[in-house]
């Protein structure tokens, strides 16, 4: 397996990092408090944050602001854009993980990079953004939404609405479980090193 495990500061100084410098990278995170973070298309909510000692990280990619839930899990990569491991990995992960959706017994359908329950709410999504010679890709996972905290730290007009997957009965556990899965059998049919991995959750 190929997957990284590491840290909050890790993960979001790595992805800095990796895009300034221009080198390949990979992590995974699965959060253990609220943080925010920051894209470069959408400001927050700086007052609310401070007022109620949100941590909050300015990643300075392509973007909006994105609020994150314990519980949460998301997974990517950063890698030259000539072997295109990024979206072809994330391709493959949204496949596998459609269809564990799919046998879960939610009606998922994707709509502009966002897995969406009934055709309203939005339980995961994932992009991938080209920087120099370089590709960023994330794929989100939200397990647990605070919609009102969502409202208050994001200033933009909510269109889709945030869901959990535990609302659903589906854990952290079973997420990462299907995450692994997706790395071994990618490494055994691409042959191919795979990184990166975020949660995450875009208002």
């Amino acid at each position: 397996m190929f997957l990284e495990k590491g840290n909050v500061l890790q993960l979001y100084l790595g992805v800095k990092d990796s895009i300034e410098k221009q080198y390949e990278k990979g992590m995974y995170v699965v959060y253990d408090d609220t943080y925010v973070v920051c894209g470069n298309h959408e400001k927050p909510n700086y007052d609310y944050i401070q007022e109620h000692n949100i941590k909050i990280f300015d990643i300075a990619t392509e973007g909006g602001t994105i609020v994150v839930s314990s519980g949460d899990i998301g997974f990517g990569l950063v890698a030259h854009y000539q072997n295109d491991k990024t979206n072809k990995y994330l391709k493959f992960a949204k496949e596998k993980y459609l269809d564990f959706f799919t046998k879960k017994g939610l009606n998922v359908s994707i709509e502009n990079n966002d897995f969406l329950v009934d055709s309203t709410y939005k339980v995961a999504s994932y992009s991938s953004h080209r920087y120099g010679d370089y590709v960023f890709g994330v794929f989100q996972l939200s397990v647990n939404v605070n919609l009102d905290l969502i409202h208050h730290i994001c200033q933009k007009e909510m269109i889709k609405i945030p869901k959990g997957l535990s609302e659903y009965g589906i854990t952290t556990e079973e997420l990462l479980d299907v995450l692994f899965e997706i790395d071994n059998e990618y490494q055994n049919k691409e042959g191919e090193e795979v990184w990166w991995r975020i949660h995450t959750k875009w208002c």
